[in-house]
Parts: C-alpha cells; structure tokens; sequence
C-alpha cells in the first residue's frame, strides 16, 4: 500500500496483504473488516461516531488496516478509498443503495429509517463492489455491527473463504433473540455489546461486555464556548434524534407538569427528525401542555455545537424507551452534567443511580417530573451529582478504556 492520503483512490487489483512489521501492539499486522448499516459522516448517528472514534484509536495503537463498510447512494462514491491514520490505514468501501430507492436528501430519512429497520433490505442495498474487493485482502476477522437481511451474503462469502467472525450489538440485548439474528450470529466465534444486562442464555458464554466510550478530552466544559441565544430560566437538553421511541412526548409532558406546578425550565430538543408524522403528534402535544414557549427545537448539532448546549443546561434527560447503553448520558456526565433517564436496557450500567442521575421507570411520567423539579431547585446537588459524573465516566468510559476491551476482544478471538 502506497496511499499515504484522505480520500486517495485505492489500487485493489493486487492481491493486498496485511502490514507486517516486528510486533510491539496487540493488533500488529492484522486485516479487520466491519460490516455496519451506517453512513460515512461521523456526525449521522451513533453507531458512525462509535466506529469513527475507534477506528482511529486502533490505528494510532496498531500497524494494521481496517476494512470499513458504509452504505450510500449510487453515483455518490467514486469508489473505495484509503485514507492514512497512525501506524495503519482505514479503507472506505462503499455498499450501495440502489438509486430508485435513494431519493431526493428531503425524503432520506424516511428510507434510512427502512434501511435500518428489523430487515427487509436485501433487495435495496447492493454489495458488489464490496465483494469484490474483500477478495483482494487476507482478511484475518470480521466484525458485525449490524445483522439484517442483507448480512447473509458477506456471511457465507466469509463463510466459504473460512474467515472468523464476530458480532458486536449496540442495541439493547433481547434484540439478539430475534429469529434471523440468533440463525445468523450462531456460527460466530463470540458476541459482544454496549452492556450486560438481559444477555440472552444461549449466548452466555460467548457474550463479551464491550461497553462503550467516548473523548471525555473533547467533552469537558473548559472548551465549551457560551451560546449566542441567552436562556434565563434552567434549561432541559434532551440530546437524541426525534422519534416515537426517544420520549420526546413524554419529556414534553414531564415539562408540562412542572409548568402546572409554576416550576419554570426550557426544553431543548438537539436532533434531526425523522417523521413528520411524529413531528405533527409531537406539535400537538406541546400545545396541549400549553408550553409552546418553552420547547426549543436545535435541530441537528455538530459535535462542538451539542458540547456547547450541554454546557448551557442544567441538565440532561433520555426518556427514551429502548437503549442499547445510552451515549448521550455519557457525554452529558462527562460534560459535568448530571442526567435522569428510564431505566431500560443497558441505561442501568451508564448511570449511577442517586449518585451522577436519575433512573426512573418506564413511563412514569410523575416520577421523571419530580426528578426534573429536584434538579432545577437543588442546585447544589446538581453540581455535586455533576462533578461525580464525570468522574465515573473518565474511569470506565474513556476512549482508551474502549480500544483496549476490543483489542482484547479480536486478539482473544484470533486465538481461539
């Protein structure tokens, strides 16, 4: 490999082998391939900011390269490409979505939120170009960060070339029980995900906590910088993207009640949407709570504007219904902010209850209301749970922390 810049297009007609040097890392020398429903922009979700993140802290670790998938439209990528990080190279292979069905940006979502449905997705997504240049690699492990109807045929491509494989779930753990997901993932070396909780019994000895992590370096007031809107009364942040699932009706309805009880707070809703449908449900609810006033909608944020509003709020609220760990919580805390969520999925293990947040139960609208009134009138307490958070979050959630259980992860499976 010559490529020695972003975005430089990749020469695969020879046969590639793995960069082999003296080792000194774990990884040295290693060929990975991701497979993963996701877009090329770190900023399009969570799964894109997850592998970007760990993408470069493997190469600045390892003199390997990373193979990465990613979907797109066709007629949007020239091709695969090479781009150098470290003491390795991250290769960008596009999959493609197939252009009757990639329409105008407008209507996007509607069809990214099919592509990242259940499954049904075999007949629009094409990986040929990504076949075909697999073959030109010695591939020593492939991870899944996304199983769906399309994943069998990369499977028994792999399969036939007798390449090891491995899952990795950033969903909540009873996702793994699903018919064609437990079929597919039940040749693979192991499994692993954000958290432990309700860890499916098959999968018990081949099941691997993996957590997550994020830059608690990038996420720290000192380098927030004050917003040009000025907000006097507290302000609520509810960073996620708006749909049904992320309690947004929910938050607004918690935000009513303290309305009711002449308690005053802003919510601040950062994410783009993806229903009007749901945007229509949304509009109504407010209005019905009479807070029209209080409801600020930031659409989406880059990654220094979100640090920006977390720095701004008092604090942060994921009333979401089904969640896999809960990212945003991590970055809140590390952003000294204490936060209250429900308490689902892998939730439990991102918060420590009554000591940097809030766990409330499912639905309990009453309950995270009350939570939210002892935040905005304890301010003390807000600081305290603040600066714990933080804490917590450096010391199991760290960038560092992440790289290190994944390179344990593949090398123990490489050994197997």
């Amino acid at each position: 490999m010559n490529s020695n810049n972003p975005g430089e297009q990749h020469n695969h007609r020879r046969k590639a082998k793995a960069i082999i040097e003296p080792s000194s890392s774990a990884l040295d020398g290693i060929i990975l391939f991701r497979f993963a429903h996701m877009l090329r922009s770190s900023s399009s979700g969570g799964v894109e900011a997850y592998l970007k993140n760990l993408n470069r802290q493997l190469l600045e670790r390892n003199k390997m390269q990373i193979l990465q998938m990613y979907v797109t439209a066709e007629g949007e990528a020239s091709g695969v490409e090479v781009e150098r990080i470290g003491r390795g190279e991250l290769i960008w292979i596009p999959s493609f979505i197939k252009s009757n069905l990639w329409q105008q940006r407008s209507k996007m979502k509607k069809l990214w939120a099919k592509i990242n449905g259940p499954f049904g997705t075999q007949s629009i997504i094409n990986h040929d170009l990504l076949l075909s240049t697999l073959a030109n690699y010695q591939i020593n492990l492939a991870v899944f960060h996304w199983i769906s109807e399309d994943s069998p045929i990369v499977l028994d491509y792999l399969n036939r070339r007798s390449v090891p494989f491995v899952v990795v779930n950033h969903f909540q753990n009873a996702r793994l029980n699903r018919r064609c997901i437990r079929r597919q993932i039940s040749k693979a070396r192991a499994v692993g995900g954000v958290s432990s909780v309700n860890v499916p019994s098959f999968l018990s000895s081949r099941f691997t906590n993996l957590s997550d992590g994020i830059d608690t370096d990038f996420f720290q007031p000192g380098k927030a910088i004050p917003l040009e809107r000025k907000i006097k009364d507290p302000l609520i942040m509810l960073p996620s993207r708006i749909t049904e699932g992320k309690g947004h009706i929910d938050a607004v309805k918690a935000l009513g009640w303290l309305a009711h009880a002449r308690i005053s707070a802003v919510l601040v809703f950062a994410g783009r949407s993806e229903s009007p449908a749901f945007m229509e449900k949304l509009q109504r609810v407010i209005s019905e709570e009479g807070v029209q006033e209080r409801v600020i909608f930031a659409g989406k944020l880059s990654s220094e504007e979100l640090r920006n509003w977390y720095a701004a709020s008092s604090l942060v609220l994921l009333p979401s219904y089904s969640e896999g760990l809960g990212k945003v919580l991590l970055e809140a805390q590390s952003m000294e902010r204490p936060a209250a969520a429900y308490e689902v999925g892998g939730v439990t293990e991102a918060i420590q209850h009554s000591e940097t947040g809030y766990l409330v139960k499912k639905g309990d609208i009453e309950g995270l209301a009350s939570r939210l009134k002892e935040f905005i009138e304890d301010p003390d307490m807000r600081r305290e749970m603040g600066k714990r958070g933080r804490t917590f979050v450096i010391e199991r959630f760290s960038m560092e922390s992440l790289t290190i259980r994944h390179e344990e992860f593949y090398a123990k499976t490489l050994n197997k």
